[in-house]
């Protein structure tokens, strides 16, 4: 009987500990409309500028960083045709799908093809989301999707995916051995305006492109 009631114990602290921590956005500018930029220069040009990852190392400041064998850049730029760059699968990874992922998703992937995708797993950073009033780490992934408005003209829009919270902790039973114990708790969460908006100005400076609003 005595492991009987220890086993319900522990089953209720497991059931307990797994439940997810409330994150709340604190943004108050919120989720904007989709914006893009319009650079006077060809798509080729564009590309070659945006493809440099080391371009995105000082446009957000880390404040947490997974353990990983390779830490490098904040961002890794990589184009159509590399392995790394996110299948759809990865655009809707997180539970929650925006608008605009949506959208990019609808695209033919003809048209896809000068696209450019950033990816970061390792790197956390302050971004307006907050457990209990105090603010977490967040991350996020971006494609730069691009699109020839004429022979020296193109337009350049960022959709955000894969945007996740590091909420706490959370008490589990832990895949790798089966011993409960607390692990980091990764959530997703609705993507961050101010992480696009960030990224945004880094391109309108970096290429002298004028913002302008989608149709």
């Amino acid at each position: 009987r005595m492991t009987g009631f220890l086993s319900a114990v522990l089953f209720a602290v497991l059931v307990i500990g797994c439940a997810n921590i409330p994150v709340k956005q604190e943004e108050s500018e919120g989720i904007p409309g989709p914006t893009y930029l319009v650079a006077s220069m060809p798509i080729e040009d564009v590309w070659s500028r945006l493809i440099d990852s080391q371009l995105y190392d000082d446009v957000f400041s880390p404040v947490y960083e997974r353990k990983t064998l390779f830490p490098g850049t904040l961002f890794r730029a990589v184009g159509v045709g590399d392995p790394r760059f996110p299948s759809t699968e990865d655009l809707f990874r997180c539970e929650r799908r925006s608008p605009d992922i949506l959208r990019y998703a609808s695209i033919d992937i003809m048209l896809k093809q000068n696209d450019i995708a950033l990816r970061n797993n390792i790197y956390y950073w302050h971004s307006g989301y907050a457990v209990d009033g105090k603010e977490v780490p967040f991350r996020c992934e971006f494609v730069i999707h691009m699109s020839k408005v004429s022979p020296a003209a193109t337009r350049i829009e960022v959709v955000q995916f894969d945007s996740i919270v590091l909420a706490g902790e959370k008490f589990m039973v832990q895949d790798s051995h089966g011993i409960p114990g607390y692990v980091p708790d990764y959530q997703c969460v609705e993507p961050s305006s101010h992480s696009t908006n960030k990224m945004l100005s880094l391109l309108k400076s970096t290429l002298g492109a004028d913002m302008q609003g989608l149709p």
